[in-house]
């Protein structure tokens, strides 16, 4: 086991476990796409998400205490068919995930919006420690 610093010291020094360990995203829920899209079908494979995360890992190593920290990131669709996106937020005090847009973030930070085929919606990572 180590320490929080050890491992800080280990990913500073080019090491990065938590690169290894995030390699491919896990499907936590399979839905039944017809509650959710009049196109039920899919071109994508059953064992891979509709949505690519750009970048696939967030790591946030360069923060002062009290001080907030955004990075942002982009769910891709990878479907021939538009599909929604929603974003759950974390259990933690210490993130939040919001729209990248100022205009979704005034109508109900973007849940349930829309993104076509091909396309990608962004969104913020904020870090508050």
């Amino acid at each position: 086991m180590q320490t929080p610093s050890q491992l800080v010291r280990k990913q500073l020094a080019g090491n990065s476990i938590l690169d290894d360990l995030y390699q491919k995203p896990r499907i936590v829920q399979f839905l039944n796409i017809a509650d959710y899209s009049i196109n039920t079908e899919s071109y994508v494979s059953i064992d891979e998400p509709l949505f690519e995360a750009i970048p696939p890992l967030i790591q946030f190593t360069d923060y002062e205490p009290l001080q907030v920290k955004d990075k942002t990131f982009k769910l891709r669709n990878k479907d021939k068919f538009s599909r929604r996106v929603k974003i759950i937020q974390p259990d933690s005090r210490l993130f939040q995930v919001l729209p990248a847009s100022g205009d979704d973030r005034k109508n109900g930070e973007g849940e349930g919006k829309k993104v076509a085929a091909g396309m990608d919606t962004k969104f913020i990572v904020r870090f508050s420690p």
